[in-house]
């Protein structure tokens, strides 16, 4: 029954991501990958039903998908609530584009702590032993461990790397610190990489550098919440046109003038924010007031001794990625997070690096930081040239 003036209830603002998945026609696949230091990570795949686990791989390049901070791996599948788009080739779902080309196998990370990942052979989410991670712990146990895991399962040498805003920052810190895996990573393509954010303009941006300069106490930094945010949504906060367009213009004011759907913010509810570490948030605080895109700061001269043997925290050593990677850098002209000059600041680093990089402005003049995941005609000016990149970029390499 359509009410006018009221968002329709959307069966998927009450699925979960398996009833998701099987509502278009596919299976969800789901793995476990254990880290160095304990962490144990989910990592998700979505696949044709009667497919054959001994030649799938055989004709499709893994991609690897790594989601931004209070995100996780769905966030690549629920955009859209249609698999097809009539403007585009891909839709808005990055998750089914590469499923339908039949030449990519999508595996969808979930950071530590994002309330998908939450095991360790020790601690459990009530421990603080259990928060005491930034992205700086990401790039440096998760994102190889979760490469590895890939590459064995499928029997490639490469895959392909997707990632938004911080699954890009833990990349290239990764790459600095064990620039190994750069010959395992072709190509990269960058989201809104949020690696320099000193400019930041947004509602947050300010708050983020001045508040949140040091290492916060451990613990889960859990902004509102999706239950609570679902209760909104009774509530008719977001839920009538008029609310829905006031929820449309606070997302503006967080991260830039948007695409976003008002139609699907109660869906959005639904499956979002995530939980995240304080130190991801501080990480990000810091790198914000410095300018620099630098390690994680314990916030005392004996615990940065003890981890890095400096006093303060060192910047990542770009410098150290092997000559030629190649890498795409895709940024919104309308970002308030990570503001088109950041991009050029980031661009300049890389090129200095020996980085081969291909910067690429989506062709819209309001296209945000929320819009890589969350923006109306996604496939349009993001997935489209993602899938294009992929296949420019791509090798096989069995």
């Amino acid at each position: 029954v359509s009410i006018p003036g009221v968002i329709n209830y959307d069966p998927d603002e009450t699925a979960s991501f398996s009833e998701l998945i099987n509502s278009k026609g596919y299976l969800l696949e789901e793995y476990h990958v254990l880290t160095e230091d304990g962490y144990i990570l989910t990592l998700h795949r979505v696949v044709p039903p009667g497919y054959d686990p001994s030649t799938y791989s055989l004709t499709r390049k893994p991609v690897l998908a790594m989601h931004g901070i209070f995100n996780d791996a769905t966030y690549f599948y629920y955009n859209s609530p249609h698999l097809h788009s009539n403007n585009s080739y891909c839709g808005d779902n990055l998750g089914f584009c590469t499923l339908k080309s039949g030449r990519y196998d999508l595996w969808a990370a979930n950071s530590r702590g994002n309330g998908r990942s939450t095991g360790h052979l020790r601690y459990t989410e009530k421990n603080k032993e259990f928060w005491k991670f930034s992205w700086d712990h990401m790039a440096e146990y998760d994102l190889p461990a979760l490469i590895d895991f890939i590459l064995a399962r499928t029997g490639h040498r490469t895959l392909g790397y997707v990632a938004f805003s911080q699954g890009c920052a833990q990349a290239w810190a990764m790459l600095s610190l064990k620039p190994s895996y750069a010959y395992k990573m072709r190509p990269f393509i960058n989201w809104a990489p949020a690696v320099f954010i000193g400019r930041a303009t947004s509602l947050i941006g300010e708050p983020l550098r001045r508040l949140w300069p040091i290492g916060m106490p451990p613990g889960r930094f859990y902004p509102i919440g999706n239950q609570l945010s679902n209760s909104l949504q009774q509530w008719y906060i977001c839920r009538t046109e008029a609310g829905a367009a006031f929820c449309s213009r606070l997302i503006d004011s967080l991260f830039g003038k948007s695409n976003v759907n008002i139609t699907r913010i109660p869906t959005y509810a639904n499956w979002g924010p995530n939980p995240s570490s304080n130190w991801q948030v501080a990480h990000f605080g810091q790198n914000g007031q410095a300018g620099r895109f630098r390690r994680f700061d314990y916030g005392s001269t004996g615990a940065n001794m003890a981890k890095y043997g400096l006093p303060t925290a060192p910047d990542y050593p770009l410098k150290r990625i092997p000559n030629g990677f190649k890498a795409v850098v895709m940024y919104g002209a309308s970002d308030a997070v990570v503001v088109p000059r950041d991009i050029q600041q980031l661009l300049g680093e890389l090129r200095a690096a020996g980085v081969d990089v291909t910067p690429h402005l989506v062709p819209s003049s309001t296209w945000s930081h929320w819009d890589f995941m969350l923006g109306l005609n996604a496939g349009l000016y993001v997935h489209d040239d993602t899938l294009h990149y992929l296949d420019m970029y791509s090798v096989n390499d069995h």
